[in-house]
């Protein structure tokens, strides 16, 4: 299991209290992983950091293998909790 923040003070908080996991600093617009490295990708309060011309470059979904895995952004969105989004290819 993959974690990754753009602030540095981020990933060391969350380092230490869940050390089993592995870190990167990485920016969401610039993601390193190859295509389909993933089975599942969850962004967690990401999207409304971005502008709308941002979010539509986020390349999350090219780290996510196709069906059944997925990509599943969990953000603050009025009336929207969560949403899974299939990659489609």
């Amino acid at each position: 299991m993959w974690a990754f923040d753009a602030d540095q003070g981020a990933i060391d908080y969350a380092a230490n209290r869940y050390p089993s996991m592995d870190y990167v600093v990485m920016n969401a617009l610039d993601i390193k992983f190859p295509a389909a490295s993933f089975d599942i990708v969850l962004s967690f309060e990401v999207l409304e950091h971005l502008t709308k011309s941002e979010q539509r470059e986020v390349p999350e979904r090219n780290v996510a293998r196709p069906a059944p895995g997925g990509v599943g952004p969990v953000d603050p969105q009025p009336g929207c909790l969560f949403r899974w989004v299939t990659p489609s290819r």
